[in-house]
């Protein structure tokens, strides 16, 4: 999104670290552009970004976000052993910091165990791009425009495609289901299972993968539905903006996925997660009910979500840091 900063007119300067860079001139790099941009706030997200942060002698104050379960993320994506030292490592780092921030309620209590505190500060999403638009007819124009049929029922899954988000048994349900016979289930995104996920779906005409999109919101307004299967989440920003954008949600029954469905009961259809037989079920039941208008959301649940309220509460925790500084 840097081409975004620059013509919103913002400063961005990256540090171009590899792996090996951030060990060798990482902290030093940091610290001598803190100096530069006589920074207030370094704010961090992430294992490598924190790490630097924590570790470097820097002349101003550290705030991080901790965006997921840390060693439950990392031992899906490292492995056992080098997940747990890196969530670890991370949390032990983040020790260091003036506040830290968790994007949800679970989020917060896995850091707590690891003697941190962090604020709660749900994600929030831009109501101006995805909301419920009145038109009906800019379904289909988008439709036509990506290339799919009027008249199917679409599922989307979005994402990045790896192990912890079961990709593979989103296809195999929709496989099993009522909707493979005619409708369709897009995947928008890449990642370690891509491959695996195409050959799944091989000789499936209506299972279509698009790679790493850069138009979320037009492909959430041409589809009927969203799909997750993830086994573990902060607080997915794609469910958040399928949800201000009208659709319906089928989740794996997870704590940040009953948030949501807590804020928005009408779209989100919640199933036991790793039971391939209920999702079908699910699945059967969207395509029983066929092609439908869009839910209108609460008014309250989107405020809940927005990246205005999100913005205003992180505005406080700068402010509360830079009171102590």
């Amino acid at each position: 999104m840097i081409k975004d900063f620059h013509q919103a007119g913002f400063q961005i300067e990256s540090l171009g670290l590899s792996r090996i860079g951030s060990i060798v001139s990482g902290s030093r790099k940091l610290r001598d552009l803190a100096k530069k941009v006589r920074a207030g706030i370094v704010h961090c997200h992430g294992l490598r970004s924190d790490i630097l942060a924590a570790y470097a002698t820097l002349p101003c104050a550290r705030v991080s976000t901790i965006h997921a379960d840390l060693e439950r993320d990392y031992c899906y994506t490292y492995g056992a052993l080098q997940g747990t030292i890196a969530a670890k490592g991370e949390y032990m780092a983040l020790r260091r910091f003036d506040a830290v921030v968790a994007v949800s309620e679970l989020i917060a209590r896995r850091a707590g165990a690891f003697a941190l505190k962090p604020e709660v500060i749900p994600n929030g999403i831009d109501l101006k791009t995805y909301f419920l638009r009145p038109e009906d007819n800019e379904n289909s124009d988008i439709r036509r425009k990506l290339g799919w049929p009027l008249d199917r029922f679409v599922v989307l899954h979005t994402g990045v495609l790896i192990e912890r988000k079961q990709p593979l048994a989103v296809i195999g349900a929709f496989l099993q289901s009522e909707l493979s016979q005619n409708e369709w289930l897009v995947f928008a995104g890449s990642g370690p299972l891509l491959e695996a996920c195409k050959a799944a779906a091989r000789g499936v005409s209506n299972i279509r993968f698009l790679g790493h999109r850069s138009d979320l919101p037009d492909l959430l307004r041409a589809a009927d539905a969203v799909i997750s299967s993830a086994t573990s989440e902060g607080l997915p920003l794609a469910l958040l903006e399928a949800c201000a954008c009208g659709l319906r949600i089928v989740a794996s029954d997870i704590e940040a996925h009953r948030y949501i469905a807590s804020l928005f009961p009408e779209q989100v259809d919640l199933f036991p997660l790793g039971d391939p037989s209920a999702l079908r079920e699910r699945l059967n039941v969207l395509g029983q009910s066929g092609r439908r208008r869009p839910i209108r959301p609460p008014a309250a649940s989107l405020q809940a979500i927005s990246a205005e309220r999100m913005s205003l509460l992180y505005q406080a925790v700068y402010e509360g840091v830079l009171s102590r500084s």
